[in-house]
């Protein structure tokens, strides 16, 4: 067998192993499910507690059927702006870079680009966590607050803003 047909076995290899990780990353179980947003597309999702997610690709969304845990949990990458039900509960957004805690906002949360995750805070407030390479890094928002976090400076910074982060989302 020649050398170039081994690299493209490795590298077949390599796609459907990555492919696999990201679908049980995305779905860890048969109670959850998930959507997949492409470049250029925009799609929207109900969740199960009523709260809403407005896609932008490219971007993906994992949630279960029902949350029946002591806290409502999804996972994202990607760009997706979110209406989320006040309940009691705690509602988790998950990334690779961090995530979201809140017990019902309106907010945008990207993590389209490789080193860093934005927050945009709309309405009510919520938490940021931050994954670092060494440690986490958490930051409290109100409404009309964004931050940002940069891993390679290990830097979040805090910052108002007052565009209509919406109308990107056209709502």
């Amino acid at each position: 067998m020649s050398q170039k047909r081994i690299k493209q076995i490795v590298a077949f290899l390599a796609l459907l192993i990555i492919t696999f990780g990201m679908y049980n990353w995305l779905m860890p179980d048969k109670d959850w499910q998930g959507i997949k947003v492409v470049s250029g597309q925009r799609d929207s999702v109900t969740l199960p507690d009523g709260s809403m997610a407005f896609i932008i690709g490219p971007s993906t969304l994992g949630y279960p059927k029902s949350f029946t845990e002591a806290f409502r949990r999804i996972k994202m990458e990607g760009e997706i702006y979110f209406e989320i039900a006040n309940e009691s509960k705690p509602f988790l957004v998950q990334s690779e870079k961090g995530g979201v805690e809140t017990n019902g906002a309106t907010f945008v949360m990207n993590t389209q680009e490789e080193e860093n995750i934005t927050v945009h805070c709309l309405r009510d407030n919520l938490r940021m966590i931050a994954r670092g390479k060494t440690k986490n890094f958490e930051i409290g928002l109100g409404a009309n607050e964004k931050c940002a976090f940069w891993r390679s400076d290990k830097i979040i910074s805090k910052d108002s803003f007052t565009q209509n982060i919406a109308a990107d989302f056209n709502l």
